[in-house]
């Protein structure tokens, strides 16, 4: 999941250099790309407020000099095989499980100016498993839109705990009104992902400054390329967690791909407090009997 929100930093830096208040709501869909399986659905809620800066874990993670700005989000990612109709109780060799996470995210970001650099830090505790509700959530909103029943939710991961830890820096080589252009790396360390992350990102349109409040305005409009590319360690969703046996359903380590490509392309609006996104994610397979991916996702930030 750090790659995900590393994507929406630019959405993000409209507050980077006077961090304000801000709530958001992110909804992630395969529906989007006309597919249901393997990452589902996520749904992210997120509230950032400077009052945040005196919880005592938010003093584990690293901070840059300037436009510190402090988050905690609520966040639910569903995970399935690639068909929801497998009978429950079969096994199915090579597959993806059926699986959700459910945390609690503490995120701190910051600039240095003057280095052109974002630096993005999360620490995440939560748990993997039934008690993460995916089941529940995936056949209630199937039976809302009256569409199939999942069939398989009983044979899914067992529970476990999340401990993560996990941070990104960006260097921006160009950034004006009109055009920025970075390169960033990220890593993931924990419980539920151990991986690494290298890629470079675009944007171009009307652009708000995020190194020159020179050049910020109540309007900003652009396109967003992002590609990257991932070194896996660890997936919990795929191998099963650290601190449970017995998952039958888990994939061996050596179902697992070790290398994988990501891009994310996306339109990003903001006027005055008010910011919208949406944008379209792929993946390559991340096991040897998988297939590629995507999905859709659409956000809202509200400042105030």
């Amino acid at each position: 999941l750090l790659s995900v929100i590393l994507c929406r930093a630019q959405s993000d830096s409209l507050a980077a250099l006077k961090p304000s208040n801000s709530f958001s709501l992110v909804y992630d869909n395969d529906f989007f790309s006309a597919t249901d399986r393997y990452y589902t659905q996520g749904t992210h809620l997120r509230l950032t407020l400077g009052a945040f800066e005196k919880w005592p874990l938010f003093h584990l993670l690293p901070a840059l000099s300037q436009g510190r700005a402090y988050s905690l989000s609520l966040q639910q990612d569903v995970f399935t095989p690639r068909s929801i109709r497998y009978k429950q109780g079969a096994v199915y060799e090579g597959e993806r499980p059926f699986t959700a996470t459910l945390l609690m995210r503490h995120q701190r970001r910051s600039l240095s100016i003057a280095k052109k650099l974002l630096l993005f830090s999360f620490f995440d505790l939560g748990i993997l498993g039934p008690a993460a509700f995916g089941a529940e959530t995936q056949m209630g909103i199937h039976k809302a839109l009256d569409n199939i029943a999942p069939q398989g939710w009983s044979n899914q991961l067992k529970t476990d705990v999340i401990v993560n830890y996990s941070a990104g820096l960006e260097k921006f080589l160009v950034n004006n009104s009109l055009i920025d252009l970075s390169v960033f790396g990220a890593g993931r360390l924990g419980t539920l992902y151990s991986d690494a992350d290298a890629g470079v990102q675009c944007r171009f349109g009307w652009l708000d400054g995020t190194f020159n409040e020179s050049l910020r305005s109540n309007f900003s409009l652009c396109i967003l390329f992002r590609g990257w590319g991932r070194a896996v360690g660890y997936n919990a969703t795929l191998q099963g967690g650290l601190f449970s046996s017995g998952n039958i359903y888990e994939l061996p380590d050596s179902q697992v791909n070790r290398w994988l490509a990501q891009s994310k392309i996306g339109v990003l609006f903001r006027f005055r407090r008010v910011e919208l996104e949406y944008s379209r994610y792929f993946i390559s397979p991340e096991f040897r009997e998988g297939l590629a991916h995507s999905w859709g996702r659409c956000g809202l930030s509200v400042l105030f």
